[in-house]
C-alpha cells in the first residue's frame, strides 16, 4: 500500500514543526534581549532558569540534526548558527533516538521533547524526520478532522441541512458525498488506496466511522453543544445527519414525511415483491425468507422511530437557533432520537427548562404585541 494519507500528514507535520522550530528560537531570542536590556547577572539569570525553566531554543544542537526553516527570519538564523553544538557517537545518538521516539510516540510535544532532552528545537525536529516518526494517534485525530470537514461542507451546502447515512433513500448518503470529496483530492484512481488507507487508520471502513464514531468525536470536540446531530432509528435501520444552523419549523415534517416516509415505502414494496416470487416459485429458498424477515424488522424500526418523531411533533415545538444547542437538542434526546446521548441527566433537564422557559417568553411578547395592536 503506498499509503497516501501517510505521506500526507508527514508533509503537513514537518510544516507544522518547523513553524514550531521558528516559535521557539523566536521566544529565546526575545528572552536574551530582555535579559540584555535589563543587564540581568549571571547568577541571578541562573536562578531565572531554574524556577521558570530554560527555553527551549537555549538549548545546543546536536551536529548532523538541524532542521532551519526556510521562512525563518534572517536574525533568528544568525542566532541559530551560533549556537552550541555537541557531537555524539553512534552509540548516543541511537540511545538519544531511542528517548526521542518513545517520548514522541507517548504524545510529549516539541517543547516537551527539547526540553527533557535538553537539545535544541531545530534538532529535536530533524532527528523526528529522520527516524521518521509519527504518532498514530495524531494521525487519527488528524484524518478525522479532515472527513469532519467534509462532513461540515456537505451540510451546509445541503438545502434541508439533512443527509441520510442509510441506504435505499432516493438522496446520496453521506458515505457516498464524502467519496466524491476523496475522490476530487486525491484523484480517482487513488480513491480506493485512501479508503483502504483510511480503513486502517480508523479501525472501520468510512461508513462504519460515520454511523458508529463521528457523532460521539463531534460531542467531545464541541463540547456537548454539537452542530451535527446524528438522529438515528433503535435498531439503525433509519439514519441521517441533521444541520443544526438549518434546524426550522419544516425539519421534523421533512424527517418524517419525507426521508422516514419514503424509506418506509421502501422497505413495504420490496416486501411485497419478495412474497409475490415466492407465490411465484421463483424466490423460495431460504435467502428470500431471511431477506423477508431483514425487510420486516426495518419497517418495525422505522415505524417506531416514526412515533418518537411524532411525539416530538405533537409538542408544537418550533425549534430557534437563537436559543442555543441546549435547549433545542434537549427534546430530541428525550425522544430518543439521537445515535448517543448528548447531554448528562442534569444537563437534559436544564436544557427542557430553558426551553420551556423560551417558549413562554415568547408566548408572553405575542400577548403584548396583540394587546399594541
Amino acid at each position: 500500500m503506498s499509503e497516501i494519507l501517510e505521506k500526507s500528514y508527514k508533509a503537513y507535520l514537518l510544516h507544522v514543526e518547523s513553524k514550531q522550530v521558528s516559535l521557539h528560537i523566536y521566544e529565546a531570542m526575545i528572552d536574551e534581549e530582555v535579559f540584555n536590556l535589563y543587564k540581568i547577572k549571571k547568577e541571578d539569570l541562573e536562578q531565572i532558569l531554574k524556577e521558570q525553566g530554560t527555553p527551549a531554543g537555549y538549548f545546543p544542537i546536536v551536529e548532523g540534526f538541524e532542521l532551519v526553516p526556510e521562512e525563518m527570519l534572517s536574525e533568528a538564523k544568525e542566532y541559530v548558527a551560533v549556537l552550541s553544538k555537541i557531537k555524539l557517537s553512534p552509540e548516543e545518538l541511537d540511545s538519544l533516538g531511542k528517548k526521542l521516539t518513545e517520548l514522541y510516540e507517548d504524545g510529549k510535544s516539541i517543547e516537551e521533547i527539547s526540553v527533557e532532552l535538553e537539545i535544541n528545537p531545530v534538532s529535536v525536529v530533524a532527528m523526528r524526520e529522520e527516524l521518521d516518526l509519527i504518532n498514530q494517534k495524531d494521525l487519527k485525530h488528524e484524518v478525522e478532522n479532515l472527513l469532519t470537514h467534509f462532513i461540515l461542507e456537505k451540510l451546509k451546502e445541503d438545502g434541508d441541512g439533512i443527509i441520510p447515512l442509510s441506504r435505499d433513500m432516493p438522496e446520496k448518503t453521506m458515505t457516498k458525498r464524502v467519496i466524491e470529496d476523496l475522490e476530487e483530492m486525491f484523484g480517482d484512481d487513488a480513491v480506493a488506496e485512501v479508503l483502504a488507507e483510511m480503513k486502517k487508520i480508523l479501525g472501520k471502513d468510512l461508513e462504519g466511522w460515520l454511523s458508529k464514531d463521528f457523532f460521539k468525536k463531534h460531542i467531545s470536540q464541541y463540547k456537548k453543544r454539537p452542530i451535527v446531530w446524528h438522529l438515528k432509528s433503535e435498531k439503525g435501520y433509519f439514519e441521517v445527519f441533521l444541520y443544526y444552523h438549518k434546524l426550522n419549523s419544516q425539519t421534523l415534517q421533512l424527517l418524517k414525511n419525507v426521508y422516514l416516509s419514503n424509506l418506509l415505502d421502501y422497505n413495504i414494496r420490496k416486501v411485497k415483491e419478495l412474497k409475490e416470487q415466492q407465490k411465484g416459485g421463483s424466490g423460495g429458498d431460504s435467502s428470500t425468507y431471511k431477506k423477508i424477515e431483514e425487510r420486516e424488522k426495518a419497517i418495525d424500526d422505522l415505524k417506531e422511530f416514526g412515533e418518537k418523531l411524532k411525539g416530538v411533533m405533537d409538542l408544537g415545538i418550533s425549534p430557534v437557533i437563537d436559543d442555543g444547542v441546549l435547549a433545542n437538542i434537549a427534546p430530541y434526546q428525550k425522544a430518543g432520537l439521537l445515535a448517543a446521548d448528548v447531554l448528562d441527566k442534569n444537563q437534559l433537564s436544564k436544557g427542557l427548562e430553558l426551553l420551556n422557559g423560551y417558549i413562554e417568553e415568547r408566548k408572553a411578547e405575542c400577548k403584548v404585541a396583540k394587546k399594541v395592536k
